[in-house]
Formats: C-alpha cells, sequence, structure tokens
C-alpha cells in the first residue's frame, strides 16, 4: 500500500468514526427554541410546491420566508421515510448536513498542505465545539456553514484546470453554490470569491501578465457559475421565485439590519443586540475557540518564518499560498464586514459559524507545516505536544459537556464556562429543557402525586409540549403550559436573566462543568 492510500485510508476510518459518533449520540440532543418555527416552514414550503403556489403562506407568514428552503425541504423529505419523530428525524438530518463540512476541510486541507493537513483539519473541525455542538440540532446556521466550506472546497478543485475549466467543474460549483444560497442568500458571495482566485491564479500562470483573451474562457465559466447558482436557489426559495432578479438582494438588505431589539448577556450586561459594540463576533471567536488554533497558528508562523531563508519562487508554492490567503480572506472577510457594518447580532456568533470549517482547514495547513519541518526539532515536538494535549483536554471537556458542547467557553481567555457563564450566553435556545423535564417526570411520577402537573418554560410551548406527550404515561400526569398559565412547574435558563425572574423554589438544577444553565422552580407544589 503507497503512503498516499494509508493516508486517505486514515482520513476514511475518521471520518466514518465521526459519523458514527455522531448518528450514535444523535438522540442526546434536545430541541432548540428555533425548530418549530422552521418544521412549521418547512411544512408551508411543501405546500406551496404541492398546490403550485397556491398556497401562499411560505411567501407571507413569518420571517422564514427570507431563508432559502433546501434544508427544510430535506428534513420534510425525511419525514416520510423516518421511523423517528418529527424533531428526532430533523437532528439526524442536520448531522448529515454538518457531516458535509468535515468532508469539506479533508478536501481543502489535504489540497493545500497534504494528506496530514486534511486529517488534522478534519480533527480540528470535530474538536471545535461550537460547530459540533450546533451540527446537531441548528437547522439555519450548520447546513450553510457545511454547504459554504464545500463551495469553498470545489472552487480550489475546479481552479486546477483553469484556464480551461470544464462543464463538470462549472456544474459542480454552480450547483454547491446555489445550494448554499437556496439556505441563506449570502452563499451568492461565494461566486465573486471564485472569481477572485481564478484572477489570482490566471495573473500568476501567465507570468503574472494577462491579456483580454486570457480572460473569456474564465469569464464565461464564472457566468455559468452564476446563472447556475442563481436558478438552484430560486428553485428552492419560494419568496424569491417571485422576484427572481430582486427579493435575494432585498433579504440580503434585510438581515443586515435584523432583530436590533433581541436581548443579550454579553460582558455581563443584558444589551439590545442593536447596541452590541462592534467587538462582539471577534470577542466570541476568542472565547469560544480551543486553544489547540494558537497552538496551530503559531507553529504554522514559526515555519514560514525558517522559510523566510528559502527560495521561494516555484510556481506551485506561490499558487498555493494564493489559494491560502484567498481560504483565509473568506474567513476574515464576513467577520471584517459584520465589524465594519456593525451589523446586529445575537445568540453567540452562530451566524457566523460558516467561517469555522475554513479556519480549521487553514490551522490545519498551518499545524501541518510546522510539524513537517523547517524548525528546530525541539520546537518541533514540543509543538507537537502542546497540540496533542490541548487537543485532548479540549475532547474531555466536550464529553464532560455532553449534550452542550455548543456552550463551550475556552479556558485561555473566558476563563473555562463557569467563570464565562456569569457574563455570556450559554444556553439561548433552551436545549436544556429536554434533561429538565427528564428530571420532572423521575422525580413528581410518584403515587403520592395525583395531580396532573402543569408544566411551563419561557421559551416555546412546543419544547415543553413535545417531551411530555412522548408517552401515555406522561400524557397522564403532566400538562404543558405556558408561564401565565398558572404552572406547578417552570423551566427557566439563565438566557435573558429568566431564572431572576421567576418565582418559586428551585428544585433542580441541570449542570456542567461548574456552570448551572437550566433551573427547574416548583412554583406551586403539586398534590
Amino acid at each position: 500500500m503507497t503512503s498516499k492510500r494509508r493516508w486517505h485510508l486514515l482520513a476514511g476510518i475518521l471520518l466514518a468514526a465521526l459519523l458514527g459518533v455522531m448518528l450514535a449520540t444523535v438522540l442526546d440532543y434536545g430541541m432548540t427554541a428555533d425548530e418549530p418555527v422552521q418544521n412549521r416552514y418547512g411544512r408551508r414550503l411543501v405546500r406551496w410546491y404541492t398546490s403550485l403556489g397556491a398556497d401562499r403562506a411560505a411567501v407571507e407568514q413569518h420571517d422564514t420566508f427570507l431563508y432559502g428552503g433546501f434544508f427544510e425541504l430535506a428534513a420534510q423529505a425525511a419525514r416520510w421515510v423516518s421511523p423517528l419523530g418529527v424533531y428526532e428525524t430533523r437532528h439526524v438530518v442536520n448531522v448529515l448536513f454538518g457531516f458535509g463540512g468535515f468532508v469539506a476541510v479533508l478536501l481543502l486541507g489535504e489540497r493545500l498542505g497534504g494528506p496530514l493537513a486534511g486529517i488534522l483539519s478534519v480533527l480540528f473541525l470535530a474538536l471545535t465545539p461550537a460547530y459540533y455542538g450546533h451540527a446537531f440540532n441548528n437547522p439555519k446556521d450548520i447546513p450553510f456553514a457545511a454547504l459554504y466550506a464545500l463551495g469553498t472546497a470545489v472552487i480550489v478543485r475546479a481552479s486546477d484546470r483553469l484556464p480551461r475549466l470544464r462543464a463538470r467543474e462549472v456544474l459542480l460549483v454552480g450547483v454547491v453554490v446555489g445550494l448554499a444560497a437556496g439556505v441563506r442568500v449570502a452563499g451568492l458571495v461565494l461566486v465573486p470569491l471564485a472569481g477572485a482566485l481564478w484572477l489570482g491564479l490566471l495573473w500568476l500562470r501567465g507570468g503574472r501578465r494577462l491579456r483580454a483573451s486570457d480572460l473569456v474562457r474564465p469569464g464565461l465559466a464564472l457566468a455559468g457559475v452564476l446563472v447556475l447558482a442563481w436558478g438552484v436557489m430560486v428553485l428552492f426559495w419560494p419568496w424569491a421565485q417571485l422576484d427572481p432578479a430582486r427579493n435575494p438582494f432585498r433579504a440580503f438588505a434585510v438581515f443586515t439590519r435584523f432583530w436590533t431589539s433581541m436581548p443579550v448577556l454579553f460582558d455581563g450586561q443584558i444589551v439590545p443586540s442593536g447596541q452590541l459594540p462592534r467587538t462582539y463576533i471577534p470577542s466570541l471567536f476568542a472565547l469560544t475557540l480551543p486553544e489547540f488554533y494558537l497552538v496551530a497558528f503559531l507553529l504554522g508562523g514559526l515555519r514560514l518564518l525558517g522559510s523566510g531563508r528559502e527560495q521561494p519562487r516555484e510556481p506551485k508554492r506561490a499558487e498555493r499560498l494564493l489559494a491560502l490567503t484567498w481560504l483565509g480572506a473568506t474567513v476574515v472577510g464576513p467577520v471584517l464586514a459584520v465589524v465594519l457594518n456593525h451589523t446586529p447580532l445575537y445568540n453567540g456568533h452562530r451566524h457566523l459559524l460558516f467561517v469555522v470549517p475554513g479556519l480549521a482547514a487553514l490551522a490545519g495547513v498551518s499545524a501541518a507545516a510546522g510539524l513537517r519541518g523547517g524548525i528546530r526539532r525541539p520546537v518541533r515536538v514540543a509543538g507537537a505536544v502542546v497540540l496533542g494535549l490541548s487537543l485532548l483536554v479540549t475532547l474531555v471537556d466536550m464529553v464532560r459537556l455532553h449534550p452542550y458542547q455548543a456552550m463551550y467557553f475556552n479556558r485561555l481567555v473566558a476563563g473555562g464556562l463557569a467563570r464565562a457563564s456569569q457574563r455570556y450566553e450559554t444556553d439561548y435556545w433552551c436545549t436544556t429543557y429536554r434533561e429538565g423535564l427528564d428530571w420532572i417526570v423521575d422525580h413528581y411520577s410518584r403515587p403520592d402525586v395525583t395531580e396532573r402537573i402543569r408544566v411551563a418554560g419561557h421559551a416555546t410551548l412546543t419544547q415543553v409540549s413535545y417531551d411530555l406527550r412522548r408517552t401515555k404515561e406522561r400524557r397522564r400526569r403532566f400538562r404543558p403550559t405556558t408561564i401565565h398559565g398558572d404552572p406547578h412547574l417552570v423551566l427557566a435558563t439563565t438566557s435573558g436573566g429568566d431564572h431572576r425572574r421567576t418565582p418559586g423554589r428551585v428544585v433542580h438544577v441541570v449542570e456542567r462543568l461548574g456552570a448551572p444553565l437550566l433551573y427547574v422552580f416548583e412554583v406551586k407544589k403539586p398534590h
């Protein structure tokens, strides 16, 4: 077996193990507050297509029509064949989309840094708690993140064929970019990004001289990508079908000033989302990215300093550096645009999760370059040890957090979850309700409690009712209600200070790593 085959076998084993673990644990993850809204949108989408547009709920109700329907249509299709419940099925589909991000970073890392870089990229992304945790139940940001990453991967791969891109490269790039935009319109930015990379590579390959004739075929290919991507996006987005030329731009404009009054816990203060500082997103990345990213980029930086004494004039090396710079732009660019535009955001950095796979690929390439050579051996060995220890510590934290990996905060900047939970949002989506409800069922299903117990939460009623209606016994003993429905028990997370304004006595707390995530209040003692 050749060395290349061994690396590919190892990568395949890693991906298979990762998918196996995710599918084996997918039922542990609770519903998010957004999922009932998204599931409703999915049903409206089905009615739009089956009624040939006569049923207009999908383009008129709520603000979900601003999003493409590709993921929601996939989730609705899965319901027809799945033996699982509605939200459990959605979580499986979510995992499969999220898994696409791991495939993408493998392709990116291997293409830009070799087989070791590909494997490290997958490992880094898998041990990024924000991406891994959201991969189970985030129907907006993870599908887009995975497809955005796949889009960057196929754009880089297609560049090998420049200047004579074949029809299948144009087709692949156009479809993947269109599917990304079919989840969120921002996917269309991949088209000008592709043009920038291809133009830079043509400039390098043409001896840094470009003639107009050199741009004709790549220009036509890029135009084909745009037309195809736009068509695929519109196909999966009913609201865009109403005005294919203008509605995508209108949606993009709305998202730049979306939900400005959402209360957000940031740096110990409750701040409306429209008044958060420009540093909101960069701060959260610094607080929540594991420390191994810093180690990986330090290794790459040392390797880069060492290579300064070499003669870096090989064309392939220049092209690889250009592609890495381009990938860096796909990561830094969106964050920089949010900062400069002062875009109002909330719920942590989940809206920017799409830059994380690219960041993981850059870290994988950086670490692999440092570990391969160009640095003194003692420094390289020390770097490998520190990197391995950091990966191991992050893995242990993720296991201890299960199934709340999305609430991770690092030690270096944030001081760990226990400290950060007092100053920043943790369970803003109330995914801990499921664990709290399981405790309520176990604790209050006693013979001496004959009254039907009313249970409420500060989030959506569906998050309470879905779990309390799972079995006949639960339906008999418990009744889901609202905060204003005279409940016996109330679920309250720390998000927005819900736990501070809930009356009654605390009878249970869901905790991880020393941080309280959910409080169960007994407002009225059931009999």
